[in-house]
């Protein structure tokens, strides 16, 4: 175990010093590189952190003597022991908690979710499959506990949406944004970056980087939707979805969905 965290620290090394040099020129990169690259870009470094990318440099380089804990020392050793025991403890505790908010959610769901067979709704979600080639079959859920839209399910993909009176256009927008999440596969690389942030949980870097990937991912989900519209139906496109987030964001509330996130950037700008 004591090598296996040896080998999981080396990782984390090298993938923090990427990751720190990219969010550290973010301010540059985003004038010259879309939402996209930075998401897809900063997905990949944070791969690094499960990617023994070092030992590739040092099969390329004559062999050396293989580097090895000194076991001489019974203080040292017993320390080095403890320590991997604290990182695994600490691992399992996070990732416990990450499964217990998962399952917490869905209790929630399954006990307030009603499904919607509104026409409204379900026009508007058929113009949003239709506009993004997709056949698979997504069912709309309507929660008032919930206070923004957000899709789940990796294998059977739900929508829901808050209780709350939304316009045709709206909604239209609205199953664009969460489509476009379904289709780039986000519902699969979420729980596996969490999957990585349990087991690195004592790098902040790891947590810094993984809040970058969530914002970046929401940025490039609203820019491949906007890519094909002019600068007024983008506009539009930002203000009807703003409208959506402060008529439904209640701040006493704990349940957030990603999409959230995307409002004080906006605002902002």
């Amino acid at each position: 175990m004591t090598e296996f965290y040896v080998h999981i620290i080396i990782m984390s090394l090298v993938a923090s010093s990427m990751l720190t040099i990219l969010m550290l020129t973010k301010r540059v990169t985003q004038k010259w590189f879309s939402a996209t690259w930075h998401y897809y870009s900063s997905l990949f470094l944070f791969l690094l952190f499960v990617v023994p990318v070092y030992v590739w440099f040092q099969m390329s380089t004559p062999a050396n003597p293989a580097v090895s804990i000194p076991t001489g020392n019974e203080v040292g050793a017993t320390l080095v022991n403890y320590v991997s025991i604290v990182l695994l403890v600490g691992s399992i505790l996070f990732f416990s908690v990450y499964l217990f908010r998962i399952v917490k959610m869905t209790r929630l769901l399954r006990t307030t979710c009603e499904e919607s067979f509104d026409e409204t709704h379900l026009i508007a979600l058929a113009y949003a499959k239709k506009t993004l080639k997709i056949k698979r079959k997504v069912t709309i859920y309507l929660s008032p506990y919930m206070t923004t839209p957000f899709i789940y399910g990796i294998f059977k993909p739900k929508i829901v949406l808050p209780s709350f009176d939304f316009s045709d256009e709206e909604l239209k927008h609205i199953f664009l944004h969460e489509l476009t999440h379904y289709k780039r596969g986000d519902l699969w690389t979420k729980p596996l970056l969490s999957i990585i942030q349990s087991v690195h949980w004592f790098n902040p870097i790891v947590h810094l980087a993984r809040r970058e990937i969530d914002r970046f991912g929401e940025y490039a989900c609203d820019e491949s939707i906007t890519k094909q519209m002019n600068r007024d139906e983008r506009t539009r496109y930002c203000e009807l979805l703003l409208n959506v987030l402060w008529n439904v964001v209640d701040q006493k509330h704990g349940h957030y969905a990603a999409m959230s996130r995307i409002a004080k950037a906006w605002k902002e700008e």
